[in-house]
């Protein structure tokens, strides 16, 4: 409970600093397009002793503009710092010894505790002892499979954040794990540079800003964190905001697909399928799905590419 409280006074702060930023930087542009104004005017009057104070006095004012918002991303690095120091430990589960080992080894750079369970059973176990950030999870597991313990995880613990863990690079009833918010995966082989790459994504997700995010991998960030929050319709909505920032990239038409199939309506999540592979056609998630869910199979695949 103590911990709860200390991450909502950071996160206040973090909100205030935030809000400075902006405000600062608005003063910053608002100064330069008055000098260019007031320059414009001196230059026009051939007034060049105007011109001088003009430039004196803007960049008086700049320098202690930029040491405010110097020292406000100082504070606000500080409190990222902080946050990253009191994060919940790691939980890592798979039945394979050197997986384990391999992913605790990628891991430790992090400065985060990290835990292994062998099994789903013993993952539910070390959950209900203690608290978790993030659980990176293999999907085919004796006993409780990694679904099922997805499932489970989702009921009692909605706040941790999942990785799936497959060696085949798609997944069983996808759809069913995204509505539990399963949207990133890593495939079996894989190197300590791409897991440490999506740990460090799934965690930095928490930070963005989503009201002053305009680019691009921004907004994919912002759209999967939705997914794992369960919040679809908003999911759906910044992916369309990915799309207006930058239509020639395939991966936000792709997500679009995906989460227009957890609406339960094919027809769009093909329009959107067959969309990034006219952006690009050797995108391999969008052909994958687009192929599945025109298929006669039953669905069970679903590919969702690399968060970039």
């Amino acid at each position: 409970m103590e911990r709860e409280h200390q991450n909502d006074r950071i996160r206040k702060q973090r909100e205030i600093l935030e809000q400075s930023l902006r405000s600062l930087r608005e003063k910053r542009d608002l100064a330069e397009r008055l000098r260019k104004a007031n320059l414009k005017s001196a230059e026009e009057a051939n007034a060049p002793e105007e011109i001088k104070k003009i430039e004196e006095r803007y960049h008086e004012e700049v320098v202690k503009i930029e040491k405010a918002i110097k020292n406000a991303e100082e504070q606000l690095a500080a409190l990222h710092e902080k946050r990253d120091a009191d994060a919940k430990p790691i939980l890592l589960v798979d039945d394979e010894k050197n997986i384990r080992l391999t992913l605790s080894h990628s891991l430790e750079s992090l400065g985060l505790p990290i835990h292994t369970a062998v099994n789903g059973e013993e993952a539910l176990q070390k959950l209900q002892e203690g608290e978790f950030g993030l659980l990176l999870l293999d999907l085919k597991m004796p006993g409780l499979d990694g679904m099922e313990v997805l499932r489970r995880v989702r009921r009692r613990w909605p706040k941790t954040r999942v990785i799936m863990i497959t060696a085949h690079g798609t997944i069983e009833s996808a759809v069913e794990a995204m509505k539990l918010g399963a949207v990133d995966f890593i495939q079996k082989p894989f190197s300590p540079h791409e897991i440490r790459t999506i740990v460090k994504d799934v965690m930095e997700r928490e930070r963005l800003d989503e009201e002053t995010a305009v680019d691009y991998p921004t907004l994919i960030r912002i759209s999967k964190r939705h997914v794992t929050d369960g919040r679809f319709e908003e999911a759906r909505e910044i992916a369309q905001r990915a799309i207006a920032a930058n239509p020639t990239q395939p991966e936000a038409y792709n997500l679009l697909g995906v989460l227009f199939e957890i609406k339960r309506d094919p027809v769009e999540a093909q329009k959107f399928y067959r969309a990034a592979l006219d952006i690009d056609p050797t995108y391999k998630p969008a052909a994958a799905n687009l192929d599945r869910i025109t298929s006669w199979r039953q669905p069970g695949k679903i590919a969702m590419g690399p968060e970039k």
